[in-house]
């Protein structure tokens, strides 16, 4: 089972239940969107809707211990 924490809540206006948010590592704060896949393979986020808000969770897929060094992020709300 993966172990899953809250990693952000983020105000989104319009956002309801059913729309689907997309959360995207940036690097190094650049602005320019790079995959967490290569080196940190077993971490997925979630980002789970609610209205006027997106809470997005952080988990970890793998039985091991993964330690992501810092980044930005940045999210999109698509709605639906």
């Amino acid at each position: 089972m993966p172990a899953c924490v809250s990693f952000a809540n983020i105000n989104f206006p319009g956002a309801d239940e059913g729309d689907l948010i997309l959360a995207v590592p940036t690097g190094s704060g650049g602005g320019v969107p790079t995959s967490n896949f290569d080196q940190f393979g077993g971490i997925i986020l979630l980002g789970i809707p609610h209205p006027g808000e997106g809470h997005i969770k952080a988990c970890n897929i793998t039985a091991g211990a993964i330690d992501p060094p810092a980044q930005t992020w940045k999210a999109l709300l698509i709605q639906g």
